[in-house]
């Protein structure tokens, strides 16, 4: 597995990607280790987190396999727009935990990547799987 060297234009972008995403960056999603084709982030799920049952929102969680699974589209140096998301909700997250998600590459073509992205909580119990498929736009850096 490649790894990227900090300082790295692409890593860099990756970094921004993740601290100055105006939808994302209240939730607090943080990056946390980045290779060419996988990507790993946390988040730390509070109180804003929670749906009207005391569990983390669906969409928070949405939303933390999409980051993951688009991370992995930038370190390939693609630029994307998602085609296709699947998520299967496996078991819930409560505020005071942290998450953590995992993704990587399945496939990446010159017009489409196919990611996976997988939700653990502290315990390493699976709590979310996702799927996506992503139509490559351009390239980050030319």
């Amino acid at each position: 597995m490649q790894q990227f060297i900090k300082g790295d234009a692409l890593y860099k972008h990756l970094e921004d990607f993740y601290e100055q995403n105006i939808f994302t960056a209240p939730l607090g999603i943080k990056l946390t280790n980045a290779n060419i084709g996988n990507i790993a982030i946390e988040i730390d799920i509070t109180a804003q987190h929670n749906n009207s049952h005391g569990i983390t929102h669906g969409g928070v969680i949405m939303s933390l396999c999409d980051m993951a699974m688009a991370g992995c589209c930038i370190s390939v140096n693609s630029k994307v727009v998602t085609l296709d998301f699947n998520v299967n909700f496996i078991r819930a997250l409560h505020e005071g935990e942290k998450a953590y998600a995992m993704s990587y590459i399945l496939h990446s073509g010159k017009t489409s990547i196919v990611v996976e992205a997988e939700i653990y909580n502290e315990k390493q119990q699976l709590c979310a799987k996702a799927r996506g498929t992503f139509c490559v736009i351009g390239k980050i850096i030319e």
